[in-house]
């Protein structure tokens, strides 16, 4: 009994065997079906890289053309303006510009104008004790608020004002 027992299970380990042969015999044919779909995979990819390098290619060279054509046409452009530049119109002498006289104020009257309006910021500064900000003399003195920062310090680098945060106050 226990020789027929020991001939069964052989038998049965001899059935399994070539079961599992054939499974994976099954999982070879099944790895290289995909092997082979993968490798087409790929070599579509590299066709469509290859097409998309040739038309990115012929899109360079169509700009390419296109850069040159407009670098001709700008040429052409700037020579044909400096030749209507060039060309020289005479005028009549009727219309012909006349030179006129022009005064230049002296150094002196410009001093005098500075100078008295330094004397209005002093003497708007000294009506208001409590201090004032350039942009309340801007209106009253009817002068730009830039030109009173100007002033503003340079009566402070004179020693004439003191300045604390925005305030000015006489010295």
């Amino acid at each position: 009994e226990v020789a027929k027992l020991i001939e069964g299970f052989s038998g049965e380990d001899k059935e399994r065997a070539a079961e599992v042969a054939g499974l994976i015999a099954g999982f070879n044919d099944e790895d290289k079906a995909r092997a082979t779909e993968v490798a087409k995979l790929i070599e579509g990819f590299s066709g469509e890289d290859k097409e998309r390098a040739a038309e990115v290619a012929g899109l360079i060279a169509g700009f390419k053309k296109e850069r040159e054509e407009a670098s001709i046409a700008w040429k052409e452009l700037l020579t044909k303006m400096s030749a209507k530049e060039k060309k020289i119109v005479s005028i009549p002498e009727a219309l012909e510009p006349k030179e006129k006289e022009v005064s230049i104020p002296e150094a002196t009257e410009i001093e005098e104008k500075e100078v008295s309006i330094e004397e209005k910021v002093l003497e708007f500064i000294e009506k208001h004790p409590e201090g004032v900000r350039i942009g309340d003399m801007e209106g009253p003195l009817g002068v730009m608020r830039m030109r009173l920062g100007r002033i503003a310090k340079k009566l402070l680098d004179e020693g004439k004002l003191r300045k604390e945060e925005n305030l000015y106050f006489l010295l």
